[in-house]
C-alpha cells in the first residue's frame, strides 16, 4: 500500500512538471503585459525631436530599468525546452525588447544626467547624436543593424535596382535617349478622376482573386475601400493606408497610371490592408505593446515583386514604375545614414541623389527634409524586404509561396532577427 502511494505521488508530480513550466511562463507574460502598461513608456514617434522631448524623469527611468532587469532574470531561469514553439517565439520577443529597452534607458539616463536639450535641425547635431542614431536604427528596424552596415546595404541596393532598370531598357531594345523619351509619353498619364477610380476598382477585383493563390486566408480579409486622398499634407507619399481604406494621392495635373499596380498591392491586398487583418488573426499576446516597422513596411515592399503574378503589372512599364520608386527607397537608405550619422550637409546629400537619379530634385529636397526630421524611418522598407527575400530564397511555385507566407505571418509583426531565427 505504501509503495503504491509513493508511485502515485511520483506520477502526479512528474505529470505536472511540464504544465507547471508552461503555466509559469504564461504568468510571466501576463504579468509583464500588466506591469509594462503601468510604466507608461512613451511611444516611439516619427519625429526625433518628439522622442527626445518625451524622455521620462530619472526616477521613472530607474523604475523602468528595475522592471526590465527583473523580467530578464525571470526569463533566464526558464527552461526553453519546456515551451511550445509559440511560447519560444514569445520569449524571444520579450528577450529582444528587454535588451533594447535597457539600451534605451542607459542612453536616456545619460541625456537626463547631463541636462542636454535639443539644439539642432538634425540628429547628427544633437548631443549623443550618433548614439541616438544607432539606437533608433535598432528600434525602428532591428537590433542587429549598425549604421556602417546599413550604409553599405543602401549602396548595394542602389546598384541592384539600377541594373534591373537597365535590363528593362535592354529588353525593350531602346537606347538611353529613346528610353528617356518613352517613359515620358503622354499615354502613361490620365486626368479624369472618375476614370482613375474605376481603374483602381477593376484592379482590386483582379488582384484579390489572384492573391488567393499566393497568400493564405485572403477570403477572411474584408473589402478594402479605395479613395482619392484629400489631405495635401500627406502628399509626400503617392498613397497611404488607413482604417480599411487605400488612399491614392492625385493633386497634380496628370496621374501616372504605371504607379497604380505597385501602389495598390503595397497599400491594399496583399499589402498593408491584408497584413493588418492577418495580424488580428495571428498576433502574439505581447506584440501589440511594441511596433516592428521593419516587419510591417518590409512586408508591403516585399510583396510588390509579385505584381506580375497578381496581374497588377500588365507590362514592363508597370514593372519599371515599381523599380523607379524602389530606387528612391534605396537612395534614401544611404542618404539617411549620411545625413544623420555621418553628418552630410544638404548639398552633399543632394549631390549624392543626383549621382543616382536625375530630374527628381524636387523629390530629393522633400526627402532630405523628411529624413532630417524623421531619421531611420525610410530604411524600414528596404531592409525588411531584404530579410523576407533571403528567407524566401528561390521558392517560386504558388503552393510553396503560400506556405512560406503562412509561416511569415503566423506570429504577427515580430522583430526581423526573431523572424529569421524562428521561421
Amino acid at each position: 500500500m505504501f509503495r503504491t502511494l509513493i508511485i502515485l505521488i511520483f506520477a502526479i508530480l512528474n505529470h505536472s512538471t511540464k504544465p507547471q513550466s508552461n503555466q509559469s511562463f504564461s504568468n510571466i507574460v501576463d504579468n509583464f503585459i500588466v506591469e509594462y502598461e503601468q510604466l507608461n513608456i512613451p511611444n516611439l514617434e516619427l519625429s526625433y525631436n518628439h522622442n527626445l522631448n518625451a524622455i521620462d524623469s530619472l526616477k521613472d527611468l530607474e523604475r523602468q530599468e528595475a522592471f526590465f532587469l527583473e523580467y530578464n532574470s525571470q526569463l533566464k531561469s526558464l527552461n526553453a525546452q519546456n515551451l511550445t514553439k509559440k511560447e519560444q517565439v514569445t520569449k524571444a520577443v520579450l528577450d529582444y525588447e528587454i535588451q533594447l529597452n535597457l539600451e534605451r534607458i542607459s542612453l536616456e539616463k545619460q541625456w537626463k544626467t547631463e541636462n542636454y536639450t535639443i539644439k539642432g535641425s538634425k540628429l547628427y547635431e544633437e548631443d549623443l547624436g550618433k548614439q541616438w542614431y544607432a539606437y533608433f536604427l535598432k528600434k525602428w528596424i532591428d537590433q542587429s543593424l549598425t549604421p556602417d552596415a546599413t550604409f553599405q546595404f543602401g549602396l548595394t541596393e542602389i546598384e541592384k535596382v539600377k541594373s534591373a532598370i537597365v535590363q528593362i531598357q535592354n529588353e525593350m531594345g531602346l537606347t538611353q535617349s529613346e528610353f528617356d523619351k518613352h517613359i515620358e509619353d503622354e499615354v502613361f498619364f490620365m486626368q479624369d478622376k472618375k476614370e482613375i477610380l474605376e481603374k483602381y476598382n477593376q484592379l482590386s477585383t483582379i488582384v484579390e482573386q489572384k492573391a488567393k493563390d499566393y497568400f493564405p486566408n485572403v477570403d477572411q480579409v474584408p473589402q478594402v475601400n479605395i479613395r482619392a486622398g484629400t489631405d495635401r499634407a500627406l502628399a509626400m507619399a503617392p498613397a497611404y493606408y488607413y482604417n480599411d481604406t487605400f488612399f491614392y494621392n492625385f493633386f497634380e495635373e496628370n496621374y501616372d497610371v504605371r504607379d497604380m499596380g505597385w501602389l495598390y498591392v503595397h497599400e491594399a491586398i496583399p499589402g498593408h490592408h491584408y497584413q493588418n487583418h492577418m495580424t488580428s488573426l495571428y498576433n502574439l499576446p505581447i506584440t501589440p505593446l511594441f511596433g516592428y516597422m521593419g516587419y510591417i513596411e518590409g512586408w508591403a515592399a516585399y510583396i510588390e515583386q509579385f505584381g506580375p503574378e497578381l496581374h497588377a503589372y500588365k507590362n514592363s512599364m508597370d514593372s519599371y514604375a515599381q523599380l523607379r520608386w524602389d530606387l528612391i527607397r534605396s537612395i534614401r537608405v544611404a542618404l539617411d545614414v549620411g545625413l544623420n550619422y555621418y553628418g552630410w550637409s544638404d548639398d552633399k546629400a543632394l549631390e549624392f541623389w543626383k549621382q543616382h537619379l536625375s530630374g527628381k530634385d524636387d523629390i530629393a529636397i522633400r526627402e532630405i527634409k523628411r529624413m532630417k526630421r524623421w531619421p531611420v524611418q525610410v530604411i524600414t522598407y528596404k531592409y525588411g524586404k531584404n530579410i523576407l527575400d533571403k528567407l524566401k530564397g528561390d521558392i517560386t511555385s504558388p503552393a510553396e509561396l503560400k506556405r512560406f507566407h503562412q509561416k511569415v505571418l503566423q506570429y504577427g509583426p515580430i522583430p526581423l532577427s526573431v523572424l529569421e531565427t524562428h521561421i
